[in-house]
């Protein structure tokens, strides 16, 4: 079976792609995860989703997760 690679989804609405920008432009993205159906748009993009089912990395500084939670 071959292993997919994410890329970025199709199906992606507007607001998502918003926050998901807002994340990136001020350093923040590289703290969060992405789960349930809009993580799994990045590997299958079947459908659009409303959901974001997202968290940050427990070795985030206190001073950043603020600054994550404000952008999100």
């Amino acid at each position: 079976m071959p292993t997919l690679q994410p890329r970025r989804p199709e199906h992606l609405p507007d607001h998502r792609e918003m926050c998901l920008q807002a994340l990136v432009e001020h350093g923040l993205a590289e703290h969060i995860s992405l789960g349930g159906a809009l993580g799994l748009l990045h590997y299958l993009d079947y459908r659009a989703t409303h959901d974001v089912d997202a968290w940050w990395s427990e070795t985030v500084a206190e001073a950043t997760t603020p600054g994550v939670e404000r952008e999100w």
